[in-house]
């Protein structure tokens, strides 16, 4: 700030002593006051600033808040497989930011802003992980009802158990999005699953001809060890 230059002015009082003269402040006596209100001001801004602050803090929380209620929501609200969850959500998360945006104060749009942005990102990379979730667990709980349904399949009829094995092979290897050693396990199940309801059933029927096939190792490449060595 500029400061005023320094001017005395020396008044004579008529009639007072020669050394009696009166020292008029100049407006250098002023600076102080000014520069002091100019503090006032910069104060002032920097609380504003702070209460413009703490004030979108708030408001970013209770966005956070009411949006995990409305995922939760979501979610519970999804088919079993998550088909459209992430697409889904993320239409439904605009209208949620423009809203809030909205309703933001002019002096903490921005901040709000940058912090919905950023709630968005992680909502939408969160929808994406958990309709992949739900993705695996559908079609593996679909694979595992497959086999189920051909086990009583294959006790009625023994001799489809060939042709029920390979269908049912052929359909979890077709699943690449599955992680190998999950296709693998479901595989190794299948094949003996189906194979020891076979067995069962032609147990019933013809426990001598199974004894011999047995014997001779027929089922060995599709049974466990242990119902081998039954």
């Amino acid at each position: 700030m500029a400061r005023f230059p320094t001017i005395r002015s020396r008044i004579a009082i008529r009639g007072a002593a020669p050394n009696l003269v009166r020292q008029v402040p100049g407006p250098n006596v002023l600076a102080p006051a000014a520069e002091g209100a100019a503090g006032v001001f910069i104060n002032l801004d920097r609380r504003d600033q702070e209460v413009a602050t703490t004030e979108a803090a708030r408001q970013l929380a209770e966005a956070q808040t009411a949006w995990t209620e409305r995922v939760l929501q979501a979610q519970q609200e999804a088919p079993a497989g998550g088909e459209g969850y992430a697409r889904s959500l993320a239409e439904a998360y605009r209208q949620f930011r423009e809203e809030r945006l909205a309703q933001a104060p002019e002096r903490t749009r921005d901040f709000v802003q940058r912090g919905l942005d950023s709630l968005g990102a992680r909502s939408a990379q969160g929808a994406l992980a958990w309709e992949a979730e739900r993705s695996l667990t559908k079609r593996i709980t679909d694979l595992q009802e497959a086999i189920q349904l051909n086990q009583n399949a294959v006790a009625t009829d023994p001799a489809s158990l060939a042709d029920l094995t390979a269908q049912t092979v052929a359909a979890i290897q077709a699943q690449q999005g599955l992680p190998a050693h999950t296709r693998e396990a479901l595989v190794t199940g299948a094949r003996e699953a189906l194979a020891t309801s076979a067995l069962t059933a032609r147990l019933e029927r013809d426990p001598a001809g199974v004894s011999r096939e047995l014997a001779a190792g027929k089922w060995d490449a599709l049974l466990p060890a242990q119902q081998r060595l039954a």
